[in-house]
């Protein structure tokens, strides 16, 4: 069965650490407290820490993402597609939501909003399973009004120091305002090229299409 909780901390076994989540202060706080903890994929990927606490999007009444993934899903949902090197499923929305409703949407299949951890996993998600128009990104909130992927916050983990050190030339067109422009979309880059590369700011209310990204326990 699945097993999620709303807030707290869960690590990697026996050897995980017990101390309180880390809720506020800068990466390099974080980083000194939390050490390597930001540098494995999957158990950081998949929310490890809960968001600091003014990241929330005032125009949905000062929403935040809280679900936690803590075991994988045995098989990929019905009309996603795998990709084998990761392990994990992707799923084209049905339509377009707010970033909450998406969110919400992706929680029910015990996912999240995809997240690009490098240029590769972006190309391969937005050739194969994006269609036409504007797609939410996991990325919400940030520590300021910034353009760049390292200061922000998303929906599977606290901090984006190890995808910006891996997705060179990718970036917000518009700074992610933290509360009341707190998400970034972007199109396939057939579609446009710049609009690919270059993340546009929203308020997180308007409805906008997203891909669904969930884990999976095996890929036989």
């Amino acid at each position: 069965a699945v097993v999620s909780t709303q807030s707290g901390h869960y690590g990697r076994g026996a050897a995980a650490k017990k101390t309180t989540a880390a809720t506020s202060g800068s990466f390099c706080t974080d980083f000194k407290n939390w050490g390597a903890e930001y540098f494995s994929d999957y158990k950081t990927r998949y929310y490890k820490l809960e968001l600091i606490a003014h990241c929330n999007s005032q125009t949905l009444q000062k929403w935040k993402p809280t679900y936690k993934i803590t075991e994988k899903t045995s098989s990929c949902p019905s009309g996603s597609i795998l990709r084998e090197s990761t392990g994990t499923c992707y799923k084209q929305s049905p339509g377009p939501k707010s970033i909450r409703d998406a969110e919400t949407y992706c929680n029910n299949l015990n996912g999240h909003i995809f997240v690009p951890n490098n240029p590769e996993e972006m190309q391969w998600v937005t050739t194969r399973v994006y269609t036409n128009g504007w797609h939410y990104l996991g990325f919400f909130c940030s520590t300021g009004n910034s353009h760049e992927i390292k200061d922000t916050r998303t929906m599977t983990r606290e901090n984006t120091q190890t995808i910006h050190n891996s997705m060179a030339g990718f970036r917000g067109a518009q700074p992610l305002h933290h509360q009341n422009q707190a998400c970034w979309r972007n199109m396939r880059q057939s579609e446009n090229a710049d609009q690919y590369k270059n993340w546009h700011h929203d308020t997180c209310q308007t409805t906008n299409r997203f891909v669904c990204e969930i884990p999976i326990s095996s890929t036989s």
